[in-house]
């Protein structure tokens, strides 16, 4: 769980772990770039299917689950969706971007860290 994104980040409830499996299938059938599913899109079809209701936050929280426990390779996304790629050229500058942003996350961390450090010498 991660500070001020409680709502988005805590532990599955029922309904969410009931689509799990769900989800799987549907970025199963999203292989390739062209074929990538939004959030939107896989949010609409679980509702219309099955009766589940998960924010775009807690689909983006699935999916996590699904790549970090490697239940499907390679599962890639853009401001489209997500979607498998068998592409290694399109796997690496993925894996760029994330880095590149996680970098970025940290420099702010650290600049804000430094900045609070000044405001305790100066309380």
């Amino acid at each position: 769980m991660i500070q001020g994104f409680e709502q988005y980040t805590g532990e599955f409830n029922e309904e969410e772990r009931m689509s799990i499996p769900h989800i799987i299938r549907l970025l199963e059938n999203a292989r390739g770039k062209s074929r990538a599913i939004s959030n939107k899109r896989i949010s609409a079809i679980l509702e219309h299917n099955w009766g589940y209701k998960l924010s775009g936050p807690r689909i983006r929280k699935v999916v996590n689950l699904i790549r970090n426990k490697g239940i499907l390779q390679n599962v890639l996304a853009n401001s489209r969706g997500y979607w498998i790629s068998n592409d290694l050229d399109e796997i690496t500058f993925y894996i760029q971007s994330l880095h590149q942003r996680s970098d970025a996350i940290l420099s702010v961390a650290h600049a804000l860290a430094e900045q609070r450090r000044r405001l305790e010498q100066n309380s």
